[in-house]
């Protein structure tokens, strides 16, 4: 009987789930927010009770860690950790166990993913100073799923030099939200994994697509870093490198070109708000910047499910097959009706 702790650490929260591997049954979940801010709490769910609320300072992760496990049950001790990683690199292609190697790749992989990375490398320290050494600890990876991808879908059209020195290439994320799609598109159709070919559309605050034949992942929106592709909640997706020229002439600084595409832009950049909820409410009011942004978000989408849709689908190949994950905070009926009816 193992008891598993699995933790995905953003920059500023801590989301957490405790299981027992054994039929793999939910002992707890819950989130620490605003982690190093003076509103931070943590909300904690046993078993099949509500969460409840607990306001306490969280300077940092190990703190929240600490929090955490001071409210999970007592009677068992942990026996593992499990972190959702967002950037591997090329070099982690699967889960790993946690050792100094797969640190040092995760370091080297913080370059690409400034927003994530970091935080899942102080996930990791936390889990070891609360937990100790001897504890196991595992990385599965965002963008292991996208591994599959050949050369002519994963290269930049830029000198090959670049490649060969950085490893500039388009590297794909959400791969463990994409993972979990097609093993239930699998089940629900009756086949194989090796035997589903399908598109699918994580669809929340951060938004990709992929395409999958026979199992595998073959092109995806995302690239090089979470930035590329469709229009997120603050993150711009596609966007004319000139943009970035022309911002540095105007005398803004890499860093703040960086943090105005991925924390200001997308959603939030065009109608003020991130929460697609929100705009969807505010679009439905008419308000014209809430529907402005909309029917970009959704003009992006069309443009990538039409191409991806004529690049890779088979004649033969039916509705089924296309299948959207919507990731919202509250997933509702009505949420996934506005998707279908807009898309």
């Amino acid at each position: 009987l193992i008891l598993l702790l699995l933790l995905n650490s953003g920059s500023s929260s801590l989301k957490f789930a405790l299981f027992r591997t054994q039929g793999w049954v939910r002992v707890a979940h819950g989130i620490c927010e605003a982690i190093g801010s003076p509103g931070s709490e943590l909300r904690v769910a046993l078993g099949g009770e509500r969460a409840v609320r607990h306001q306490q300072a969280l300077h940092d992760h190990p703190a929240a860690l600490q929090a955490v496990l001071s409210v999970l049950p007592a009677s068992e001790p942990v026996d593992a950790v499990g972190h959702r990683i967002v950037h591997g690199g090329e070099s982690m292609t699967s889960p790993r166990l946690i050792d100094s190697q797969v640190l040092v790749a995760v370091h080297k992989a913080s370059a690409l993913a400034r927003l994530h990375n970091p935080a899942n490398l102080q996930g990791i320290a936390a889990a070891r100073e609360a937990l100790g050494a001897s504890i196991p600890q595992v990385a599965v990876f965002d963008t292991a799923f996208h591994q599959t991808l050949s050369p002519d879908a994963f290269l930049y059209a830029v000198p090959h030099e670049l490649y060969q020195r950085h490893r500039i290439r388009k590297y794909g994320f959400h791969g463990t939200s994409y993972l979990f799609v097609l093993q239930q598109v699998a089940r629900l159709l009756g086949k194989p994994v090796e035997e589903v070919n399908m598109i699918a559309a994580h669809i929340g605050s951060g938004a990709s697509m992929a395409a999958i034949r026979a199992g595998r992942c073959i092109d995806t929106s995302m690239g090089l870093t979470p930035l590329e592709g469709l229009v997120m909640g603050t993150r711009s997706g596609d966007l004319d490198p000139g943009v970035y020229a022309l911002l540095a002439e105007q005398g803004m600084t890499t860093p703040e070109i960086t943090e105005l595409l991925n924390t200001r832009s997308g959603l939030l950049g065009l109608c003020g708000e991130s929460d697609n909820r929100v705009v969807e409410e505010r679009a439905a009011a008419g308000d014209p910047r809430a529907v402005l942004a909309k029917q970009v978000q959704v003009r992006r989408i069309r443009k990538y499910l039409g191409a991806v849709s004529y690049t890779h689908l088979r004649a033969h190949e039916t509705p089924e097959h296309l299948v959207c994950r919507l990731l919202l905070e509250k997933k509702k009926k009505q949420d996934i009706k506005h998707y279908r009816r807009d898309i």
